[in-house]
């Protein structure tokens, strides 16, 4: 993700500058998070940065109405959770009705219907 001039140092500021919107969206993977931790703790000076992102982005939430997703995600999510219980699970129909239950329970919630 560095944009800048390869012939130039980055310094660890900098690079978190970079990171930081991406970091305060939740949109980095663990790894990424674990680097901008270590580059927070070397740049403390940017904790005010992250503040201000995080507020930034909580107004954006605020305004922004939720959509319902199209029912063909359902369904394609429906069908990638049956193919991986199954293969994960052998032929057994009964525990991977189970499973299905449980994996869309906990990625789609209780309370919103299919």
């Amino acid at each position: 993700m560095n944009t800048h001039d390869s012939s130039k140092p980055v310094s660890h500021c900098d690079e978190l500058s970079e990171l930081l919107p991406a970091f305060t969206a939740g949109a980095l993977n663990p790894e990424e998070v674990e680097h901008v931790t270590v580059l927070l703790e070397k740049c403390p000076e940017m904790q005010s940065q992250v503040a201000e992102y995080r507020a930034l982005l909580a107004g954006f939430y605020d305004r922004i109405e939720p959509v319902s997703p199209p029912i063909q995600l359902h369904d394609k999510l429906l069908k990638k959770v049956r193919a991986k219980t199954s293969e994960q699970n052998g032929a057994d129909p009964e525990r991977n009705q189970q499973e299905l239950y449980v994996v869309t329970q906990t990625d789609i919630g209780d309370d919103q219907k299919l």
